[in-house]
């Protein structure tokens, strides 16, 4: 079977679905990607690990002129691979690759939805006008006979099912993209210098970077030993990024340390006390927090769809409102100061990924569903 991914941007698919397209390989089939690539050692990585690799110039900033490219550049890419299968994740490509799946009658359709984005952050008329455009879009592109739809949370699931008129056999529901299990392996907590409070995400507002940081303030003024380290890089296509010189000017005045963007978490992870994620980002199952489990750390998050299913309340870890600061840095404090706590939260968050965030099991079911999909053609 000759399989097709499409997603918006390499270093995504790299993180997130790669180790599913090297599984399909293993098994014998054609692996295509087709997504933005942003650098040649991306592409090479791709092609070194099997797969046929398509540029795709998908525009985030969803310019006509840009989207118009996509769409035209994708048709070829569809028109050439000629794919009995395609899995099409993120937002414009789960919408553009669903339309002309369908033009193209491709046999196979598998839709991922990995959050429901900016789009549905906003209380104002024009974002709910939004919401209901892009609500439609994705109604017109599960048009598909031969479909299957993943999603992360079922809030996500309970929302486009109804919004689009779903059946039940079409959806799944699984715990992200997984985690590699021996790669982020449980330590014991750090027992010596200042406790370490963990946040790595990409650095754009919605990611609660400016709550993390305003929590670091509240808990020095309070006298708290602790060291606050970020982890991350801006997202220039995003118009929510948060400029780098901002981020220095919080690591000149002592409120944060800034690690850049690591590629080594499962190195880094282990050295911190806590790890926390105060998103009020629309997530689909953050997937930095299935490995801050897996590492067996204590992990505060929000009580939102996507990040709260990563964390037993009270007992993996503390779920706070988002953009309450106030109360983050309490949680952080009660952590920090409760060492029987943190180490038995510790330990309930490895036992929940390894129960629920296993790469190896979501891997499997992907698998499963690529072959129940393509046999039923």
């Amino acid at each position: 079977m000759k399989i097709l991914f499409v997603v918006n941007v390499d270093w995504f698919f790299i993180s997130h679905r790669l180790c599913i397209a090297e599984a399909a390989i293993a098994k014998g089939y054609s692996v295509h990607v087709g997504t933005r690539i942003t650098s040649n050692a991306n592409a090479q990585l791709l092609r070194d690990r099997g797969l046929y690799v398509h540029n795709i110039p998908f525009d985030r900033s969803a310019s006509p002129f840009g989207l118009t490219k996509a769409i035209f550049t994708l048709f070829c890419v569809y028109l050439s691979v000629k794919p009995q299968l395609v899995h099409l994740v993120t937002s414009q490509a789960v919408i553009i690759g669903g339309f002309l799946a369908k033009f193209l009658n491709i046999n196979s359709v598998v839709f991922s939805i990995s959050g429901l984005g900016h789009v549905f952050l906003g209380s104002s008329f024009l974002s709910k006008v939004r919401r209901i455009v892009v609500l439609n879009l994705y109604k017109m592109a599960f048009s598909s006979p031969n479909k299957l739809i993943i999603f992360q949370n079922s809030n996500d699931l309970s929302i486009l099912s109804e919004a689009c008129q779903l059946n039940d056999a079409e959806l799944l529901l699984l715990n992200g993209s997984g985690v590699d299990l021996d790669k982020f392996r449980p330590s014991p907590l750090p027992k010596s210098g200042p406790p370490v409070v963990l946040m790595a995400s990409r650095l754009i507002k919605s990611k609660g970077v400016y709550d993390f940081v305003e929590a670091s303030r509240i808990l020095r003024r309070r006298g708290l030993c602790a060291e606050f380290w970020l982890a991350g890089r801006p997202d220039s296509d995003n118009p929510l990024s948060i400029d780098l010189s901002l981020v220095l000017g919080w690591q000149n005045q002592g409120l944060i340390k800034y690690l850049g963007d690591r590629p080594d978490l499962h190195k880094i992870i282990p050295k911190c006390y806590l790890f926390v994620l105060p998103s009020f980002y629309p997530e689909g199952l953050p997937k930095v927090l299935c490995e801050a489990a897996a590492c067996g750390r204590p992990i505060i998050t929000t009580s939102l769809p996507g990040c709260s299913e990563c964390v037993d309340h009270c007992k993996s870890g503390f779920l706070v409102p988002p953009r309450e600061p106030i109360l983050l840095a309490d949680c952080i404090s009660t952590i920090i100061n409760n060492k029987d706590l943190a180490a038995s939260m510790g330990t309930q968050s490895r036992i929940k990924a390894s129960s629920s965030f296993s790469q190896s099991l979501i891997v499997e079911k992907h698998l499963e569903s690529y072959s129940k999909l393509h046999q039923s053609t």
